[in-house]
């Protein structure tokens, strides 16, 4: 994992995406005991052409890395990876207010365990909501933030 988190770093330092972090079930293994996950969500800001958001340059750059395909996931240093554009206004807060965790030897950007349970939220499958409970369980939550972020998205949760 570390040498896929170095490959995805290198697309931000070479300026193919303005901005990434970590989402999804391994941004939440960041803050829990691990668990299955059959992937690595990437949310990136891409760089908009004509007002349209556009992946064709990640594609572009991993490819010419030797990067390959296997249905919707890019296999970097064999982890598939899933880039996904922010995609509405909590995402990009999500993004804009991640926080630097390490991995191994590596820095990388994590949302914050209060955007993971929003996002999680907002998405509402069965998956999603079991790591809600596992992240309130596991790590310390900012209730205070928690409730700012769900009540500013209309998002409405039992936070027990």
């Amino acid at each position: 994992m570390e040498k896929t988190l170095k490959v995805i770093r290198g697309i931000k330092l070479a300026g193919v995406i303005k901005d990434y972090a970590i989402g999804g079930g391994i941004g939440t293994m960041f803050y829990t005991e691990s668990f299955y996950t059959k992937d690595l969500d990437i949310f990136v800001y891409p760089k908009l052409i004509s007002g349209l958001v556009r992946l064709d340059e990640i594609h572009h750059y991993l490819k010419s890395k030797g990067y390959r395909w296997k249905g919707p996931y890019v296999i970097i240093e064999g982890v598939p990876v899933d880039f996904i554009p922010v995609y509405d206004e909590l995402t990009q807060e999500a993004l804009k207010k991640s926080v630097i965790r390490s991995f191994g030897n590596i820095k990388v950007k994590v949302f914050s365990p209060e955007y993971l349970i929003a996002i999680a939220i907002k998405t509402g499958r069965e998956q999603d909501l079991l790591k809600v409970n596992r992240i309130i369980k596991e790590t310390t939550v900012n209730r205070k933030l928690l409730s700012s972020i769900l009540k500013k998205h209309h998002l409405k949760y039992d936070l027990k």
